[in-house]
């Protein structure tokens, strides 16, 4: 989701919360009963307007974390009454594969079981995996290894053209530990979108969204996909550590890259 529509849905969400305090002036003021009442139903109204407004441009997540905390009904509760600790639920897991993610070039769609044909036209090509760890991945058999366990991962997406609509690679989150970190990876791209503006936009979409719910982003490379390791330093990652990653009876030659929330925030 975009920043500001984030930001434009807790404005609102506080100016729901100031426009109820409003109710609290009432009892001062020089009204007749009627104008109280019409008053009184006015300011709910308008609060939740404000506040369900700002919870559906906040977002699902964020919304279904806190609107126990942050719903009107709930300010006129005995303190006793509520909750704190299921509010601020630290169980919460997010959702990591939302509808929402898009920008001006590109849309990540949640994978379904009958997107493979259509993902495989775009995963096909020999030269889109040539510097890759598993570079038989172009054929159909070693793919659909890949769509399973996208699939079975419930974070996985299709990345589409938001020009054309057309499918042009996938993505995934995966790896998650709570509120401390994800990793973003198993990520291709047609090879008419190298080049980098399409791979950062996708990358952009997930950084947003992950540091919502995590204070670091792990990337998992190729040891010889040098084009990858570029891309991700240019984002502000950083070199962790290389190691090995057994793969179908294979060790494979793999490179760490980690970017945190405050140097994301600062670029």
């Amino acid at each position: 989701m975009q920043d500001w529509k984030i930001k434009l849905g807790i404005i609102l969400i506080i100016l729901s919360l100031v426009t109820v305090g409003l109710l609290f002036l009432l009892p001062f003021m020089h009204f007749s009963t009627t104008q109280n009442i019409t008053y009184t139903t006015a300011i709910i109204i308008l609060g939740e307007v404000f506040f369900w407004s700002g919870s559906l441009l906040v977002g699902k997540e964020l919304f279904t974390k806190y609107k126990s905390y942050l719903h009107p009904k709930n300010w006129f509760k005995n303190k006793k009454s509520l909750d704190i600790n299921s509010t601020f639920d630290t169980e919460f897991v997010p959702h990591w594969q939302p509808s929402h993610l898009e920008n001006e070039l590109v849309k990540l769609v949640p994978i379904q079981e009958t997107d493979f044909e259509t993902l495989y036209g775009a995963a096909s090509d020999p030269a889109i995996w040539e510097h890759h760890p598993s570079p038989n991945r172009y054929q159909k058999p070693e793919f659909k290894l890949f769509f399973d366990a996208a699939l079975a991962s419930k974070s996985a997406f299709m990345v589409l053209d938001k020009l054309t609509n057309n499918i042009i690679g996938s993505t995934r989150f995966y790896d998650y530990h709570p509120s401390e970190s994800v990793a973003i990876g198993y990520t291709f791209l047609a090879k008419a979108y190298w080049g980098g503006k399409y791979n950062a936009s996708v990358k952009k979409l997930m950084l947003d969204y992950a540091f919502l719910y995590v204070n670091r982003v792990f990337f998992h490379i190729g040891d010889d996909n040098r084009i990858s390791h570029k891309a991700v330093q240019k984002l502000g990652a950083t070199f962790k550590r290389a190691y090995e990653f057994e793969s179908q009876g294979k060790k494979l030659p793999y490179v760490e890259f980690e970017i945190d929330k405050a140097t994301w925030e600062s670029k």
